[in-house]
């Protein structure tokens, strides 16, 4: 059984049904789904291959509890392809605890591996470099999985300019501090001057936050015959977006969906370190990098370095009407970019990340695996499962957080049959099957689903 938990649906949920689409091709039989509920279930799911998102900190005790449980662990990074500096994305999302419970790790790139492996010696020959699922989705074949929806978004937009916002460290969905006090709270940040950096890095991304705000009116004005649409990250604040735009009357905030359909169907996008910034450039459509402010370390070179560059609105706006015109670059800039990008993701070219990925799978499969619980201990975790949940609800009750549990149905708002099959159907055609794996609703874990061979 392979376990492939969702936490942020909008960015993971195609990639991760392609994962589990291949696995069970394989023969693997999967369980897919709301990285909540899993999480809250695991004593009553077969044990198997737990597939996770990070190596941080935060997973130590996860990883743990899995292994009693008898699960081997499968991990990669969601975050670990655009990160600002390499020792701060070592500190937050590297952990040398939770690698040592990790049985394999699956590298976006060179890149991220060398950094990674910097950190945790340990994951050297439990390290594969794969790419991530979600990124086979950008490949030609694949792209067709989104047309439907992005003919239907181009019917109702009309045409439009797409504004992807990355400004989560200062427009945070909690607050501008939560992710320092979160931080805090975690053990991740302990000195000073770890907190300093995250103080300074809060009021760079204040100053883009404002510079962005700020050209928007410039742009609107600029392209009257234009919609711009402003996608603000997962956990930003979209309520704050909502209220600066508030009177432009072609500006619209709107977050609905995968990005990847939105950004093929824009004009052209506009980011700012921003992993669209990437998915644009594999899409082969037209993306301007907004720098209104610069810094050393806190621009990530990624995502800026792949498309047109801008500094000031005027320049903004003349770098949109290159990008609307068609002026697509010389041939040569496109080989050096395309030969960066390969550094820094595995399944930009070649076989699919997860082909790949499911390679493992089955060699991790074939192995002895975890020995398996006792009845004890699978009862232990059942009434600690039911413990923590009794225990998070009197918390969230006495707190009355209701943020919180906005803040997460915003990134995991639900998912249907009927969207999974979808999706299914769509990768089926795009692989040149007639038929693909079964799916259907999992019997005990709402927003959750098993999938088999065919």
């Amino acid at each position: 059984m392979i376990i492939i938990p969702i936490e942020i649906k909008v960015r993971e949920l195609h990639g991760k049904c392609l994962l589990a689409y291949c696995a069970a091709e394989a023969g693997l039989d999967v369980v897919l789904g709301d990285q909540r509920i899993v999480a809250r279930s695991l004593h009553r799911l077969q044990r198997g291959i737990y597939v996770d998102k990070s190596i941080s900190r935060t997973k130590t005790r996860h990883y743990r509890k899995l292994k009693q449980l008898g699960f081997s662990v499968a991990a990669w990074c969601e975050e670990g392809l655009v990160y600002r500096d390499k020792g701060t994305y070592q500190l937050e999302r590297v952990s040398q605890d939770s690698a040592e419970l990790v049985d394999a790790f699956i590298a976006w790139g060179e890149v991220q591996r060398d950094d990674v492996v910097e950190a945790a010696p340990g994951l050297r020959d439990k390290t594969f470099v794969h790419g991530n699922p979600r990124f086979d989705m950008l490949r030609p074949a694949y792209r067709a999985v989104f047309q439907k929806e992005a003919d239907a978004i181009a019917r109702q937009h009309g045409p439009f300019i797409l504004v992807n916002t990355n400004f989560a460290r200062y427009n945070h969905f909690r607050g501008r501090d939560s992710t320092l006090e979160v931080m805090r709270e975690r053990g991740i940040v302990t000195t000073p001057e770890q907190a300093d950096y995250y103080i300074r890095l809060g009021d760079y991304l204040g100053a883009l936050f404002g510079a962005f705000v700020t050209a928007l009116p410039e742009m609107a004005n600029a392209f009257p015959d234009h919609s711009i649409i402003v996608r603000p990250h997962p956990s930003e604040d979209h309520e704050r977006w909502r209220r600066e735009v508030a009177g432009l009357p072609n500006v619209h905030v709107i977050y609905e969906g995968s990005v990847l359909p939105w950004i093929l169907s824009a004009g052209a996008s506009v980011q700012n370190s921003c992993t669209t910034g990437v998915e644009a450039f594999l899409l082969d459509r037209p993306t301007v990098a907004y720098m209104p402010v610069t810094h050393e370390v806190f621009d990530s070179l990624l995502p800026n370095s792949l498309g047109d560059q801008a500094k000031t609105p005027k320049e903004l706006i003349e770098a949109l009407r290159r990008a609307l015109s068609g002026d697509a670059g010389s041939r040569r800039s496109r080989q050096k970019k395309d030969a960066l990008v390969a550094r820094y993701i595995a399944n930009s070219r070649g076989p699919l990340a997860s082909d790949r990925f499911v390679e493992t799978l089955l060699e991790m499969s074939r192995g002895a695996g975890a020995p398996a619980p006792g009845t004890f201990r699978v009862a232990r975790a059942h009434l600690e499962a039911v413990v923590r949940k009794l225990a998070g609800d009197v918390r969230r009750t006495l707190r009355g957080d209701k943020r919180l549990a906005d803040y997460m149905d915003q990134k995991f708002p639900g998912l249907t049959l009927d969207e999974v099959q979808s999706i299914f159907d769509g990768i089926s055609v795009a692989r040149g099957k007639r038929d693909g794996p079964r799916v259907s609703a999992h019997p005990d874990l709402p927003s959750c689903f098993l999938v088999t061979a065919s």
